[in-house]
């Protein structure tokens, strides 16, 4: 079940946090950061097995925790490493792979669900992260963004400060589109017309 939501949380607007549960020390400072700035902008992360949980499968509620969000961020850390191995062994495809890193395969399933529901999605990826939604142009015209663990102030500066800002107003924008439609009335007005 669901916890409930403190008081200061609930007139915020909620967004879905993909990220790995298990960090560095320097994924955890960004993570830090991020919250930070998140809070700064009245959007509050829900992110399941951290802020939500419950009895069913994990992904039945990682899509009820998206149903009450108005946007997605999809933060793709390094989470494994193959010093050495073959990528599709057998195929004419097939490739070596040195040093090779991966993210959670959680943030692929989130952000299909995200993308499927039609939630305003940001993707930002740590250096050597790629494949899926980390490709160029695999979610549609969302553009991938990469972040480095010793920048001071990610989240501030830069091209991602642009992009939270840009991605922001498009989580207010789904907010009230939700909102309206969400109105006592509206339904009938429709019937009406």
């Amino acid at each position: 079940m669901t916890r409930r939501l403190p008081k200061e949380r609930r007139f915020k607007r909620h967004v879905f946090l993909s990220m790995p549960n298990v960090r560095t020390a320097r994924q955890e400072e960004l993570v830090v950061a991020l919250y930070a700035e998140l809070d700064r902008r009245h959007l509050y992360a829900r992110t399941v097995g951290v802020t939500d949980s419950g009895v069913v499968s994990p992904l039945s509620l990682v899509r009820k925790t998206m149903r009450r969000c108005h946007g997605a961020l999809i933060l793709g850390l390094v989470q494994g490493k193959i010093d050495s191995g073959t990528s599709k062994p057998g195929t004419r495809e097939r490739k070596s792979l040195r040093n090779f890193v991966f993210p959670t395969p959680w943030n692929q399933l989130e952000a299909g669900i995200a993308f499927a529901m039609g939630l305003p999605l940001l993707i930002v990826r740590e250096r050597g992260i790629g494949g899926g939604v980390f490709d160029p142009g695999a979610a549609g015209d969302r553009f991938v963004h990469p972040v480095q663990l010793r920048s001071p102030r990610p989240w501030k500066t830069g091209e991602l400060k642009s992009t939270l800002d840009a991605w922001e107003g498009e989580v207010v924008r789904h907010a009230r589109r939700a909102r309206r439609n969400r109105r006592p009335g509206k339904a009938t007005q429709r019937k009406r017309a």
